[in-house]
């Protein structure tokens, strides 16, 4: 069956909130003639950069400097988490009023199926040039880690997915020499683990409960399914009488709303 078009980020939206993590990092590199320490920060950056997009920030040439340090995050793995699956097909149902409408008559109730939960593996990989910022860069990030960091994307409270966790799962040192350059490159690449919920679109109806109708009857002892039981009180003859309206309802009084004392 062919689903409708829907794109919403959500991978994308995890991965940027994952990078401001480490955003407005800094590294010592020497000091002053003043003798005040000088910082520089490290810049972000995504790891797979679309090759045209890359070329151009790149002045339209391979010959341009690569300026150390810096940072490049990549996801490169997804798993379906069962652990923090809370059902097959499981619905929520919220009302709610939107902003400058009224109560009761602009009453709406949010259907939101059960997000799919994954683990999303993601590798934080750090260029420097002496092992000196390569400590700095590890000791700013090592005590964030203890050894998960909790991330909340949003206040929605609509969002049941806005909370996430990020774990570090390793550390892996390597040195690298550049094509025609005698300087070493220190290479730290870090592996992060964090679950995340892949919502389905919610869907927005005013379906709740605006008028009941009850009648009440005599069946008998026989009468033993609501089938018959409808059936017997149509042979009555006996109607619907309405026994509950929401326009009756009247929010315009003043309330005084007072506290239990022993609560």
């Amino acid at each position: 069956m062919a689903l409708p078009f829907y794109y919403d980020e959500q991978v994308k939206t995890y991965v940027k909130h994952f990078m401001a993590i480490f955003a407005g990092m800094q590294v010592e590199t020497g000091k002053r003639e003043d003798g005040e320490t000088k910082k520089i920060y490290v810049p972000m950056r995504y790891g797979d950069a679309d090759r045209v997009a890359a070329y151009i920030k790149a002045g339209a040439t391979q010959n341009k400097i690569i300026h150390l340090p810096i940072m490049a995050v990549t996801y490169n793995e997804f798993q379906l988490d069962e652990t923090l699956r809370k059902g097959i097909g499981t619905e929520r149902r919220k009302p709610y009023v939107p902003r400058g409408g009224l109560f009761p008559e602009d009453i709406k109730i949010a259907h939101q199926l059960m997000p799919v939960p994954y683990r999303l593996g993601v590798e934080l990989s750090i260029y420097t040039s002496n092992t000196d910022q390569q400590l700095q860069m590890l000791e700013q990030i090592m005590v964030l880690f203890d050894p998960t960091l909790t991330l909340q994307k949003n206040d929605n409270n609509f969002d049941w997915t806005r909370l996430s966790t990020v774990r570090m799962d390793g550390i892996n040192l390597e040195n690298n020499v550049p094509s025609g350059s005698e300087k070493n490159m220190r290479i730290v690449k870090i592996q992060f683990s964090m679950p995340i919920h892949i919502s389905a679109p919610a869907n927005i109806k005013d379906d709740y409960i605006k008028d009941i109708m009850v009648r009440i009857g005599m069946v008998s002892q026989g009468a033993e399914t609501s089938v018959e039981m409808i059936a017997e009180l149509d042979a009555q003859g006996l109607d619907y009488e309405k026994w509950f309206s929401l326009d009756d309802i009247d929010i315009t009084e003043d309330y005084e709303f007072k506290q239990d004392p022993d609560a």
